[in-house]
């Protein structure tokens, strides 16, 4: 019988606080990190961000980048440890990318980026998320949500 790998036990829910509200394009923000005090592995992240006034050109892509913090001085990048920021990515792993349409004031929801390929979640983490859409993101807080479940896979 061949092995695989399965979800053993999806174990917690929550929202990453994040504010890309009229993020322009070319720039990013970091979400606030979030405290792994059970040590999951792995998260599932459920990205929706919406398009700003001006359509984005079709085609392009924000990008969903996983930071980490050791909970004492190092952070993925220099993320700020507290809240939410702009932050300049040159190091941090891609999550994946979520393309755009040519459509204004659209929300587009998915796909869901799994964290389980880029290696343990560690102490703390969140995501940033950085515009290559040729226009700013949406105006409104609302507009932009990043969900999470965290989960445990298991060799069957």
């Amino acid at each position: 019988m061949a092995s695989e790998i399965r979800i053993k036990d999806s174990v917690g829910t929550g929202t990453i606080t994040i504010s890309p509200q009229s993020l322009a394009n070319g720039s990013a923000t970091q979400g606030a990190f979030l405290a792994n005090t059970n040590d999951y592995p792995a998260a599932l992240i459920f990205p929706q961000l919406t398009s700003g006034q001006t359509a984005p050109t079709v085609g392009t892509v924000c990008t969903l980048y996983l930071l980490r913090y050791d909970g004492w001085s190092i952070a993925d990048d220099g993320a700020a440890t507290s809240g939410t920021a702009a932050i300049t990515i040159v190091n941090s792993p891609e999550l994946g990318t979520q393309r755009v349409t040519a459509s204004a004031s659209t929300t587009f929801k998915g796909p869901c980026l799994d964290t389980w390929a880029l290696g343990p979640l560690g102490p703390h983490w969140t995501v940033a998320v950085g515009n290559d859409t040729g226009q700013s993101l949406n105006v409104n807080a609302g507009s932009h949500v990043l969900t999470y479940v965290y989960y445990v896979p298991e060799n069957q």
